[in-house]
């Protein structure tokens, strides 16, 4: 009988422990819901979108359209209200009503195109910048030393061609945006626009310390702010400002040197003239005549054209910046001194630049900009572009004259 009355209470322990493990699951499952739905766009052919975002508010518990824009998923019966979103259109609360079946339409968010838009050099709308821009600011242009703007932009903007046409001191350099589009004379060179004023004319009058950026728009939708003269793009340039309420004292300043070109081995005046005479007697045809004093050789004083015309180069540069103002008006003082002197004798150039902006708001609504430049330039080149390479064939003697004579 001790057998008999423990199984009825053990089969009583074990009924009592399903039975609430069987009410909380159905409580569990009574707690969730299953909503579905479609997405679509509010255009015209409401076509289906695919890939929005179906976010449950409370829980977070999220899904994706499929390639139909249809959605389905299992969320907490306490949801109300599901967040839908998708790239190109406004993000959307949409309520959950009794039935679970949600549909959506989505309003394209389409830019717009009066939104104003800073790109360094001012404000423009935003349907007038819609190109490439390149762009290179004051802590690039630190990092080396250059002599005018067109340097700064050199390996620096995608896309953008510097050539070099000239190695002497000061030298104009072509920048090509677009490539090669005319045959005319400067008729590739881009628009410049220094602090909201165009011209066409080169830049190296320009202090690159005074750079806050430089902006190049290589678009053909250039053309929409700047018209034709920008058909060749458009290299902006905006300098630096004054400081609201504090005052910047800066000093540039630094020094280069060049040494001279590789030297040819030339002959001096005793060997040239025995090379002369030599020449002269084996002429059958008698068509090439040297001078007089070459046929005495030992009386010639030798001159090596490259050691009187070459030099060391020197390079200066010292710009000094002071920037500062108050809430309502801000300024910036610059002032600055290049040198450089080539390294062919009487080479030079020298510019003094000095500049001035000066920006004025007293109310919200107002505000006064004002940018002054002053450049002035003097530069020398005496013998040209591709004439040193006459020193390498005068004849290396000063008697009677540095010159062959031909009969």
């Amino acid at each position: 009988m001790g057998k008999a009355s423990i199984v009825p209470r053990l089969t009583i322990r074990l009924v009592a422990c399903v039975v609430p493990l069987l009410f909380f699951s159905a409580a569990v499952f009574a707690q969730q819901k299953k909503v579905t739905g479609k997405v679509t766009s509010n255009s015209a052919d409401g076509q289906p979108v695919i890939g929005a975002n179906v976010v449950a508010k409370k829980s977070k518990l999220a899904t994706q359209t499929g390639p139909d824009g249809n959605f389905s998923f299992t969320i907490p019966s306490d949801e109300t209200t599901l967040t839908i979103s998708s790239i190109g259109f406004q993000t959307l609360d949409v309520p959950i009503n009794e039935t679970g079946n949600v549909l959506v339409s989505l309003k394209n968010r389409g830019l717009d195109l009066n939104e104003v838009v800073v790109i360094g050099y001012g404000t423009q709308k935003r349907k007038d910048v819609t190109g490439a821009i390149s762009s290179v600011t004051a802590a690039t242009i630190e990092k080396v030393p250059v002599t005018t703007v067109d340097q700064a932009l050199q390996g620096r903007a995608a896309g953008v061609q510097i050539i070099n046409n000239d190695a002497a001191p000061g030298g104009n350099m072509s920048v090509l945006v677009r490539g090669i589009g005319s045959l005319a004379a400067g008729g590739n060179a881009p628009l410049y626009v220094i602090d909201g004023y165009p011209t066409t004319e080169g830049i190296n009058n320009i202090n690159p310390n005074d750079i806050a950026t430089i902006d190049v728009l290589k678009d053909a939708s250039a053309t929409a702010v700047y018209g034709i003269r920008a058909a060749n793009g458009v290299v902006i340039i905006t300098t630096k400002k004054g400081l609201k309420n504090k005052t910047q004292v800066s000093l540039d300043a630094y020094t280069g040197f060049q040494s001279k070109p590789k030297q040819y081995d030339l002959l001096n005046a005793r060997d040239w003239a025995t090379l002369s005479n030599n020449v002269e007697a084996a002429d059958s045809t008698h068509t090439y005549h040297g001078l007089p004093i070459w046929h005495t050789p030992d009386v010639l004083h030798s001159v090596d054209w490259q050691d009187a015309m070459y030099r060391s180069g020197l390079t200066q540069n010292y710009t000094i910046g002071i920037r500062g103002g108050s809430d309502k008006v801000q300024t910036a003082v610059s002032f600055g001194y290049y040198n450089q002197k080539g390294i062919v004798l009487g080479s030079f150039f020298k510019r003094f630049t000095l500049g001035l902006n000066l920006d004025y708001q007293p109310t919200k609504w107002l505000k006064s900009s004002t940018s002054v430049k002053y450049s002035y330039q003097s530069a020398n080149n005496p013998y040209g572009t591709g004439q040193l390479f006459n020193l390498v064939i005068n004849p290396p003697t000063l008697d009677s004259g540095n010159r062959r004579t031909y009969q």
